[in-house]
This record gives C-alpha cells, structure tokens and sequence, in this order.
C-alpha cells in the first residue's frame, strides 16, 4: 500500500466505525418500522407494490429481506446491508478523485467534501435506501468519469446499470440516472467524431436497453405511488426554497455558525460557489473547455437542476425535499472539486488556499455535527431506550404489577412498538396508535411531545424530561 493509500485507508477505517457505532447504539427510528413490516411481504408484492408505501425502497426492502432470512430480525443486522454500502461509497469517492488527480491534498478536498457530512453518514446507519442509492451514484460516476477520458464501453455500460441500480434503491435518484444518459449519449456521439458509427449505435442500443428494463421495472410502482399521492410530503413552491434550503440547512444538522436564517446560509453557499466559477471561468477561460472533467461535472449538475425542474413545470411532480435530494451531494462536491483542480494546474498556491480552507471547514463540520446517539432526519425517536428504561425502573422500584400501560405521541408509537415486541413483551402494553392527543387516556404512563404539555397536565404528573424539551415522560394522577 502506497503512503497515499495509507491516509485514505485510515480516514475510512474511522468513518466506518463511527457508522458502525451509530447502527448499533441507534433505537429504531421511525420510518423503519414500516420498511421491516414491508419486507415480510412475498417478493412479487415488493416489487410490484402492493401495499404503496414510500417507505418501500425496493432493493433496500429486498436486502432486508435477505437480511432477515439470514440472521433473523434484529435491528443492526436489519441494518447490515446499509452500513457496508458506505464501503463501495467510500471506496469510490477515493476512486475518482484518483482518476482526476494525483496530488492527494486536491484529491482529500472531494473525499472530505463526500464523506464528512454527519447527514449523510446517518443514512448508511439505518434500513432505508438513500445511502445505498448514493453508494450506486458514487460508483456510476466513477465509470462515467472514466468513459470521457478512455471511451471505453465498459465504463459506459457500468455508469448506466450502476445509475440504474441506485434507482431500484431509490427512485428519486431517476433525477440523475436520466440526466447522465443523455449526457452519456452526447459523449459517445463525441467519441464517434459526430457520426453514427457502429460504436456509437452499440453504445445507444446498450443505454436504450438499459433505460427500458428499468422502466418496467419502475413503471408500476411509480404509478401506484401517483395514484396514492405518495408525494404529499413533498412541496411545490420552487426548487431554491422547496429542494436547495431543506438540503442545505440538513447538511448543517442544527450546527449554528453565523446567526443567520436557513435562506441566508443557503444563499451564501450559493454565491461562494457561483463566485468560484466566475473567478475560475475569468481567469482561466481560454483552459476551461479543454478541462473534460469541469465540462461533464457542470453539464451533469446543471442537466439534474434543469431535468428536477422540467419535471416539476411539466409533470406536477413536487420538487425533492432534503433526503430525497442527497444525491445533489457528490455532484456539488464534484463540481467544486474540478473546479478546484482545473486552477491548480494555472494558480497552485490559489487551488491549495481554497483545498484547505474547504477541507478544514468539513473536519469542523464533522467533530461538531456527528452525533452516534442520534439521527438527524429521525431525531425525535433518540430517547427510545432511555424512556423504555425508565419505564422499567420505575415497575421494579415501585413493585408495579405488569404489564403497566403506555401511551403515547404517534412519533413514537412505531419505535416503541418494535423494542417493546422485542424485549419488554408482557411487561409494557402500548396503547393503540392515534394522531391526536389522548388527554383522557387511561395508560399508566404517556410518552409526548413538548407540545402536549398543556392537554396532558391535567391528567398526567410529569416525571422526566429528555435531550432537554424533546420529549417527556407522564404518569397517570392517582
């Protein structure tokens, strides 16, 4: 192993604990209840959805499945498949930067850029399909980047099938894998010298046989999930505030470092990257387009922009919302890292300024931003086991009779239900699942948000407040 390989290797090696660490100490969140009941469905109702829940990524689901078959249901081998998809992820973000450059400080600038984002790590921690869509993105775009330099056709059938992959994992990514084809398509008629040469009618053909098994394979599901208005989570006001805002202010996974509003931190992200461009596209504009990588990257991010855009004017589908918008984060660190490189070969000292100040801006984003106890997008389910325990202490000090009833905010209830199925069946009963507040709940205990303060204290004693106002713990007035 070269010295290069050494600091990636041990870079990664600390990432996939901290991943491994989370998946393990993490209480199931709230989403993954409905994923696991999912993937005790017969295969042909996961693919086909049957049931036309979001919560169904299909090849997640199928993973799961395996999972569960394998080492039965247990929540960190539920999220086993998950947390090794950081390593192909991981691996590959290294793989293109390789390929671009050879200075290993410019090459850390898109590993840190990709890979020290606590919001991105969280999702290979959990049974969902956003990291392992991303990880099939990782690896497309490594085979991509690969095919406008060599014009190998291997790498331009495996950028497709690994673009196509990502989708069956997740089918938002459909916003980069269409994208990349058309762009793919422009690069093998530019590899043909513009005619329609046999290599370039191969090629077509291999896309175009691609693009249509994955059409049937989505075409089902993607209209069931139309026809059930699955996409009411999403907004429709306009791609800045509805995709670029929710996904910038998730990145920041509540670290406050200016006291700004979410519109000001993303609009100042924006214009540093929009003032890269300018400073770069002014002062090194007779090299700009002979840079193939600055050429593909912009093209790729603006083609994804446009396309998530003409989709939303044209087929009323909503705009993205912060996780289903991942993807957007190696093709901005991409963009920024070609950038970066194509003036370190005019302005070095300029590049390598910019390389540190980005990268020391992510090592601080990381030690600040990772929790192992907690996940961002599911926050509110982090005190599971703590209130369970609880919940637990006070039947044995007080010599309560089991099972004791709980009742509880409907944030909770599913992974509440899963824990208390798994270790405290017949000694905590959970009420039925509601929306609504139970002020006249008969329970024992009730589990609320901090919202609920006002309905419950007529009923209820408070007992215990946890992660300071998130959630609190009830008992039932004599």
């Amino acid at each position: 192993m070269d010295s290069d390989m050494k600091w990636y290797g041990g870079v990664g090696i600390i990432l996939f604990f901290l991943i491994i660490r989370e998946a393990i100490l993490l209480p199931l969140t709230h989403d993954e209840y409905s994923t696991i009941a999912v993937s005790f469905q017969p295969f042909w109702d996961i693919v086909t959805y049957k049931d036309p829940i979001p919560n169904n990524h299909i090849l997640n689901t199928l993973l799961l499945k395996c999972n569960i078959i394998i080492f039965g249901d247990h929540l960190f081998s539920n999220r086993l498949h998950n947390v090794l998809s950081f390593l192909p992820y991981f691996i590959y973000s290294v793989l293109i930067a390789r390929q671009i450059s050879k200075d290993i400080v410019l090459n850390m600038l898109f590993v840190l850029m990709v890979n020290f984002q606590p919001y991105v790590l969280d999702f290979f921690c959990v049974t969902r399909g956003y990291g392992l869509s991303i990880a099939f993105q990782m690896a497309s775009l490594y085979h991509a980047i690969r095919y406008i330099s060599n014009d190998n056709s291997k790498d331009y059938f495996f950028a497709l099938l690994l673009a196509a992959i990502g989708v069956i994992a997740n089918f938002t990514l459909l916003n980069y894998y269409l994208p990349l084809f058309g762009l793919l398509i422009f690069y093998s008629l530019k590899h043909s010298g513009f005619q329609f040469h046999l290599s370039f009618k191969k090629e077509l053909a291999t896309g175009m046989g691609i693009s249509l098994i994955l059409g049937l394979f989505c075409i089902l599901p993607i209209s069931k999930m139309v026809n059930t208005n699955q996409f009411v989570f999403w907004s429709s006001n306009n791609f800045f505030n509805d995709t670029i805002i929710p996904l910038f202010n998730a990145l920041r996974v509540g670290v406050f470092y200016f006291k700004w509003s979410n519109t000001i931190y993303a609009s100042v992200f924006l214009a540093v990257v929009v003032g890269l461009m300018i400073f770069v596209g002014y002062f090194l504009k007779n090299k700009l387009k002979e840079n193939k990588y600055v050429m593909f990257s912009s093209a790729l991010l603006l083609l994804v922009i446009i396309y998530n855009n003409l989709q939303f004017y044209i087929l009323k589908v909503p705009f993205l919302n912060a996780r289903t918008s991942l993807f957007f984060v190696p093709l901005v660190a991409l963009f920024i890292y070609t950038l970066v490189i194509m003036e370190s070969e005019n302005l070095k000292y300029a590049a390598k300024g910019i390389a540190f100040s980005i990268m020391l801006l992510c090592s601080i984003h990381l030690l600040r931003g990772y929790n192992g106890r907690v996940n961002y997008e599911w926050y509110f389910n982090q005190n599971t086991y703590e209130v369970l325990d609880e919940i637990i202490f006070l039947i044995h000090s007080n010599n309560l009779p089991t099972p004791v009833t709980l009742d509880c905010h409907w944030f909770y209830h599913p992974s509440l239900t899963y824990h208390i199925n798994n270790k405290y069946r017949g000694i905590i009963e959970l009420a039925p699942y509601h929306k609504e507040t139970n002020q006249n709940s008969t329970s024992t205990y009730y589990y609320s948000e901090p919202n609920e303060v006002d309905s419950l204290s007529k009923n209820y004693i408070k007992i215990k407040e946890f992660s300071g106002t998130y959630s609190i713990l009830w008992q039932k007035k004599q």
